[in-house]
């Protein structure tokens, strides 16, 4: 996965980070692509990585349409 790099604003403080799971299985579930039971038990981490990358490719097209709607 290759995007170019997007500029975002410093995150407001106080975000919370996953502290007992990583990434990879995070995003995934609290997107509601996957539970953890169906991470555990039904998919791999290459399914894992997969539903990441599905993630983190329609955060940034949501981005860039919502840049591309704010040049009016």
């Amino acid at each position: 996965l290759c995007l170019p790099p997007v500029r975002t604003p410093s995150p407001p403080p106080g975000l919370a980070d996953y502290v007992n799971l990583p990434g990879c299985l995070a995003v995934p579930i609290s997107r509601g692509m996957a539970s953890l039971n169906e991470l555990q038990t039904v998919y791999g981490l290459e399914d894992a990585f997969m539903l990441l990358e599905i993630a983190a490719v329609d955060s940034h097209n949501a981005n860039c349409w919502s840049t591309h709607g704010n040049r009016s």
